[in-house]
């Protein structure tokens, strides 16, 4: 049977936080669990302070500074409000990973965080070429791989 409500990592229904801008930007990543010091610290780390975000009306949010922060209460029917509040950039982009998560077929909470991040990776580049979005992941791989060493070298 399925859970119902928000999950957490130790319930086995990993929460995951999407920031996306309209126009492009994405930031997705799962977390613990979806508590107000989490969404702060997301806050915080991936939005820049003049930029006034649009959520729907869990609690959690409600730490956001409220000059910056515009949000909808689907619970009573309510989708959008005037100015362009609504998330319905955010639910497109969840509409489009559930499905290529699916293609999976169940992955380790353990591992969830490197699909999300392969996702982000290639919806970020996708105006790229699958060869040229391979060519930049492998750069960045290599980057990567370097960074170790010399980080954990004993030189």
């Amino acid at each position: 049977m399925k859970t119902k409500g928000r999950g957490t990592y130790d319930t086995d229904k990993v929460p995951v936080i999407a920031i996306v801008e309209r126009g492009g930007g994405l930031s997705i990543r799962p977390h613990r669990n979806v508590k107000s010091k989490v969404v702060l610290k997301r806050y915080l780390r991936d939005v820049d302070p003049d930029t006034i975000v649009y959520t729907d009306d869990y609690v959690s949010y409600n730490i956001l500074p409220d000059d910056m922060h515009e949000s909808v209460n689907h619970s009573i029917g309510e989708y959008s409000k005037g100015g362009g509040v609504h998330i319905n950039t955010v639910e497109a982009e969840f509409s489009i990973y559930r499905p290529w998560m699916a293609t999976f077929r169940g992955v380790s909470k353990k591992n969830l965080y490197l699909y999300t991040a392969h996702y982000q990776f290639i919806r970020l580049n996708r105006e790229m070429n699958p060869v040229g979005r391979m060519l930049a992941m492998v750069k960045l791989l290599h980057i990567l791989w370097l960074d170790t060493i010399f980080c954990h070298s004993s030189l």
